[in-house]
């Protein structure tokens, strides 16, 4: 993850997808040189008598031609997407010092390690918390704490087996049983002061309250 300092207002962009456009322009001119030169060369050689069949190069050029016109219509949508970013960019620095309320659904694991949060109402006599894949394959379950109030939970971004998963973002589940064997239900908002975010490597914001890493997405409230 790309890290961002509080006061940067840097603009990050699809770089590589841009260098991509270019390359395909450039190929296609090449492509295109090639063609005329070949067509050129055919039509100096051609036998009078047996003129060349035009419907074959005339094809041809129609093809050349809507190929031209997707690649400036991909031009269009990378300029469109690199405004975008840029504009969410801006929106993110707005974020530092405000308090963040977020829903708590995901977990971003950085370097390694994660932490997150939940609430309980009561005192539970179990707690379990699911960590899951973006397919929602249950990749770890933790055991949480039961006290009654706000609980925080650190994940060492290991999975069931002990192997170590890819720094990203994850969903969690919080599932509390009480003495009676009924379930609580467990809320998962967070609530921290923004002091930085980070640019995830598929340009995903991820805002940093502290030791919390919370998706630009979850914010619930800003005050």
């Amino acid at each position: 993850m790309a890290t961002v300092a509080a006061a940067s207002t840097s603009a990050f962009a699809p770089a590589g997808a841009a260098t991509q456009a270019a390359r395909d322009e450039t190929k296609f001119g090449q492509d295109f040189n090639s063609f005329l030169t070949l067509l050129t060369s055919q039509l100096k050689f051609q036998d009078p008598m047996s003129p060349m069949d035009t419907t074959q190069f005339t094809s041809q050029l129609v093809q050349f031609t809507s190929v031209e016109q997707q690649i400036k219509q991909n031009k269009n949508l990378e300029s469109l997407l690199a405004m975008q970013q840029t504009i969410e960019l801006a929106s993110a620095s707005n974020y530092i010092g405000k308090t963040v309320e977020a829903n708590g659904r995901s977990v971003v694991l950085s370097n390694g390690a994660a932490s997150f949060s939940y609430n309980l109402p009561s005192d539970a006599k179990s707690v379990s918390i699911a960590i899951k894949g973006a397919d929602g394959t249950t990749l770890r379950t933790l055991t949480g704490n039961t006290g009654q109030g706000a609980q925080t939970i650190s994940w060492d971004g290991r999975g069931t087996t002990g192997n170590r998963l890819p720094d990203g973002t994850y969903s969690y589940a919080v599932t509390a049983t009480g003495a009676n064997g009924q379930p609580i239900k467990a809320t998962t908002g967070l609530t921290g002061v923004v002091d930085g975010f980070d640019i995830a490597a598929n340009n995903a914001i991820i805002l940093r309250a502290g030791t919390l890493r919370i998706p630009i997405g979850d914010v619930a409230t800003v005050r």
